[in-house]
């Protein structure tokens, strides 16, 4: 991140508007969810799944807060982060933006899908930007731990990650490289072995993968080398629910995969 103006991003225009219902705004302009215009967003956003943890970093890490938005659920606020330290003169200030994605991978699309149409859609003609900023985001979130050689409270950078919800199999985009056309295989191959072939599901449950920026392991690896911070590089999974698609058996009703935490951790 840097205080230079972002790349700008060019993309062929989209000469007819865009309807109501496909991009709804209220009566104020902003997006219908976050409820923010375009001008409250800054093109280096962190995103969070606690709208208590979205207001701690707001109010602990940025100065000069413009604003500060909650609405179901949903807390946005973007200001100047102040960082201090043998790196301020590179990367301070930024002018940035923290927000809430809520619990799991819907909640997560209906923001990022937000973000996306505040930075490329024009608000007045309701039509696509020809030339938008290059969004920066990086998730900010807890995660239970699959290996034991991982010690509780160890900072995890994802260079790769599993969906195992379906919210990712709406969007059609290629394989980000070869990695993660080969994980999918085989862990959809996986997922197949691990369920009952008289179980309703079989053959359904359909990982997919997506690789993060390169650039951004590369930055939080170097940041936490110099901040002497003992942090992992690698995969994570990002499941669709806490209790049966994270292993847990509590309830009357069996998980259609028995042991999914056990299944990746072996993995």
């Amino acid at each position: 991140m840097n205080n230079k103006s972002p790349k700008m991003n060019s993309v062929e225009h989209r000469t007819f508007p865009f309807s109501a219902s496909d991009v709804p705004f209220n009566d104020k302009g902003q997006v219908y969810h976050l409820e923010i215009d375009p001008s409250q967003l800054a093109p280096d956003i962190l995103i969070v799944g606690d709208p208590g943890r979205s207001e701690m970093i707001g109010e602990t890490f940025l100065q000069e807060i413009e604003f500060k938005q909650e609405h179901r659920g949903l807390v946005t606020m973007t200001g100047t982060s102040q960082i201090s330290g043998e790196q301020a003169t590179i990367i301070s200030p930024t002018r940035s933006t923290v927000t809430t994605s809520g619990m799991g991978t819907p909640s997560l699309e209906v923001v990022l899908q937000e973000l996306v149409a505040l930075n490329e859609i024009d608000f007045q003609t309701r039509t696509s930007k020809t030339e938008f900023p290059r969004l920066r985001i990086i998730r900010v979130g807890t995660s239970g731990g699959l290996q034991e050689s991982t010690k509780l409270g160890t900072p995890i950078i994802t260079s790769y990650a599993v969906g195992m919800d379906n919210t990712g199999l709406f969007y059609e985009c290629s394989y980000a490289d070869e990695v993660c056309e080969r994980l999918e295989k085989e862990l959809y191959a996986l997922m197949k072995k691990s369920t009952k072939e008289t179980s309703r599901f079989y053959g359904n449950i359909h990982p997919y993968v997506a690789k993060a920026e390169p650039k951004m392991v590369d930055a939080m690896s170097e940041a936490a080398k110099i901040l002497g911070v003992e942090c992992k590089v690698g995969l994570t999974v990002s499941c669709s629910g806490f209790f049966a698609p994270q292993g847990r058996d509590i309830c009357r009703i069996p998980p259609s995969i028995s042991d999914m935490d056990k299944i990746f951790a072996d993995y």
